[in-house]
């Protein structure tokens, strides 16, 4: 029974030590969040769009041969610069000379054969009135008459004609331009069926297309400037317009292209350089602009935490267009004033008390 005691005594002592200790020791201090906050204030803000273009000549041409021979000269090659109607090649003219010759000679024939028949006729006709002749012998001599002429104009005609084919053994540029590429050699036997010999392009102006979003193409109207750049020509920007958007959107792509051209007066555009055009769209009031990293998307809600008197606060927000760094616009929701959480967000919740500090770009990588 004393041992009993004893250990009981010794018990309670442990117990009350034990109380003692745990009412000198502090509760835990809660740790407030620290968040990095900025200050809503409107901008003035740019926005562009960028779409990648391939560079075409403002005109450019194939050239045929209209004649059937032998190339027997090549006086224009690549890169040569030519004016409209300077010759390119010739072609060998064949028999088409003898044609020409023979029609020449046809037409005096026939032009003879008109002159006398234009005097008998007058002569007829002086004869008739004195009745020498019968009304039949002047009838003969009004068709023989007619049918000089008639022959007349088909020598005409003809000569013409060959004239023409003639002309066709020389082959010409339509109008002044670079020639692009060469594709018929000295020697070779040329058709009109035998496809382009030359192409040609102007290159003064330069034009280029883009395929666009049906929900871009209220920004491309007709004479809106545009900015191109050239992965190979940097630090210069090239400014043009707005030609032409196309009536309709293709079926396959759903996207509508979009003619644009560029005054070339340097040459530094080449024909078959790709390049990126941006286009501004109209100048807005400025605007309220957040790092993307500020909004909260969730459950198809789109907010952002404000902090009102050190404590958070979730805030429904409509976002508006994407600037080209990437930031946001804030279509409504919040105003000018309003202190936003960028940095820190995921450690907060809605009514819980924050130490904010001022956003620092510095961490923005």
């Amino acid at each position: 029974m004393k041992l009993i005691t004893i250990i009981m005594s010794i018990i309670v002592l442990l117990t009350a030590c034990d109380k003692k200790e745990m009412q000198g020791q502090s509760a835990p201090q809660k740790r407030t969040p620290l968040v990095q906050t900025v200050t809503i204030k409107p901008e003035q803000t740019v926005f562009t769009r960028s779409f990648l273009v391939t560079l075409e000549p403002w005109q450019q041409t194939g050239i045929i041969s209209k004649a059937t021979g032998y190339i027997t000269k090549i006086i224009s090659d690549r890169g040569d610069f030519v004016q409209a109607g300077a010759k390119l090649a010739l072609v060998e003219p064949d028999d088409l000379l003898d044609q020409k010759t023979s029609s020449e000679a046809a037409l005096e024939a026939a032009q003879t054969n008109y002159e006398n028949a234009k005097k008998g006729l007058e002569r007829s006709e002086s004869l008739l009135q004195k009745e020498f002749i019968s009304q039949a012998d002047a009838d003969a001599a009004r068709s023989a008459f007619y049918n000089a002429e008639a022959q007349l104009k088909a020598a005409k005609t003809t000569l013409s004609l060959n004239d023409r084919k003639v002309s066709y053994t020389e082959i010409t540029a339509p109008y002044r331009g670079y020639i692009i590429k060469r594709t018929v050699e000295h020697g070779s036997f040329v058709s009109p069926s035998s496809g382009p010999l030359f192409i040609i392009g102007s290159i003064d102006r330069i034009k280029a297309y883009a395929s666009v979003s049906q929900g871009d193409m209220r920004f491309f109207t007709s004479g809106k400037k545009v900015l191109l750049t050239i992965e190979g020509l940097p630090g210069k920007e090239f400014h043009g317009k707005v030609k032409r958007p196309s009536p309709s959107l293709d079926t396959s792509t759903r996207t509508l292209d979009i003619e644009i051209e560029f005054d070339n007066p340097s040459k530094a555009l080449k024909p078959g350089m790709f390049g990126r055009i941006m286009i501004l769209e109209d100048e807005k009031e400025p605007s309220i602009v957040l790092d993307p990293r500020a909004v909260l998307r969730k459950n198809g809600v789109t907010s952002v935490y404000t902090v009102e008197s050190s404590k958070v606060k979730e805030v429904p927000v409509q976002l508006g267009r994407v600037l080209p760094d990437g930031r946001l616009e804030i279509a409504s929701g919040i105003s000018e004033g309003a202190e936003v959480i960028v940095i820190g967000r995921d450690l907060v919740r809605n009514g819980i008390e924050v130490k904010t500090v001022p956003y620092s770009e510095r961490v923005k990588d």
